[in-house]
């Protein structure tokens, strides 16, 4: 995704090894608060933001998505909260208990 615009091949394979040898020596996390949406959503919030510089395109959010979803299966689903993050609730009133709760148990 990213290295086909912004990094030679030989370059995102360097960082990609080293990511994988760093990380390998880190012990998973002990929660992920996991904000999903529709990516429809993300993808309309993407756009209305309209930022100058933006590293990634609308295109990537679709592989974003996956690479996410994939290393989410790796994990014990216990360490994972996943908060819909579909409505419009900037300041998440809706899912903080929820979350903090999540936190302090960890």
């Amino acid at each position: 995704m990213c290295g086909v615009r912004l990094l030679s091949t030989p370059e995102y394979q360097l960082c990609e090894r080293l990511y994988t040898q760093i990380r390998s020596a880190q012990p998973p996390p002990e929660g992920i608060l996991w904000l999903s949406a529709l990516l429809e959503v993300v993808m309309e919030r993407f756009t209305r933001r309209n930022r100058l510089l933006e590293i990634a395109t609308r295109d990537d959010l679709a592989t974003s998505e996956a690479l996410l979803h994939d290393w989410l299966e790796g994990l014990e689903p216990g360490r994972i909260l996943r908060i819909d993050a579909t409505g419009d609730d900037p300041t998440y009133q809706g899912c903080l208990a929820e979350a903090l709760d999540f936190i302090s148990k960890r």
